[in-house]
């Protein structure tokens, strides 16, 4: 065989697993594609369900030791996704489930200690609150006495689903549905089915769920 043989036998051989390659990333693509199209008609359904019904969930959330919310309804149920053009299909790219849980209490507070400060500040932007702060000090010598905070003790909840395409699964985060914490999970799009949906609807209602039984990569991160 001669060289200019050998180059064409080569050339033929990567092209055929180029060929490959490119055939098997446009079926994960297709099924990432399916599987999210499946959880978007679930989702947008549960929002116009949800909103109607403003489930009740028996779920605490401590802003602080004064203010403590708790078995709030759910309501304001928003909806939202977006497309993208991946290997020339338009697919969804990611979509965001939301609603709030509200109080409407106008709560002061008044937190002498750093370590207070902090932790009050990360379970206020955990819960999605706006705060103002002002501080308190000695006349004299400037010295801080007291930081002050006042806000609305409302919660935001949320879920947001990123569809990588490249690695053919779905990333979902979830924000406060059992507390003031940041869910995160790999949902596979084979788990994208009637029993797992129906979990994740009874989870947004405030029901019991398993919603997160088997699921790779789960992380709980917690407000401090």
């Amino acid at each position: 065989m001669g060289f200019r043989d050998e180059l064409r036998r080569q050339a033929l051989d990567a092209r055929a697993r180029q060929d490959s390659g490119a055939q098997l990333q446009r079926r994960t693509v297709l099924l990432v594609e399916a599987a999210a199209r499946e959880l978007r008609q679930s989702l947008l359904e549960l929002s116009s369900h949800l909103q109607v019904l403003q489930p009740a969930a028996p779920v605490r959330y401590r802003l602080d030791r004064q203010v403590v919310l708790d078995g709030l309804p759910r309501q304001d149920f928003r909806f939202d996704s977006r497309r993208a053009s991946v290997l020339d299909e338009d697919v969804l790219s990611h979509m965001h489930l939301s609603c709030s849980v509200r109080s409407g209490r106008a709560v002061q507070l008044g937190k002498d200690f750093v370590n207070e400060m902090e932790q009050l500040e990360a379970r206020l932007a955990q819960a999605g609150i706006a705060y103002d702060r002002e501080p308190v000090r000695e006349a004299e010598s400037g010295r801080l006495l007291q930081m002050r905070y006042a806000f609305v003790a409302d919660v935001e909840l949320g879920l947001h689903v990123q569809c990588d395409h490249a690695q053919g699964l779905l990333r979902l985060r979830l924000h406060n549905l059992d507390g003031l914490e940041t869910i995160r999970c790999v949902l596979p799009p084979a788990d994208v089915d009637n029993a797992r949906l129906d979990e994740l609807a009874r989870w947004w209602a405030g029901a019991p769920h398993r919603f997160l039984d088997g699921l790779p990569d789960l992380q709980r991160t917690e407000a401090r």
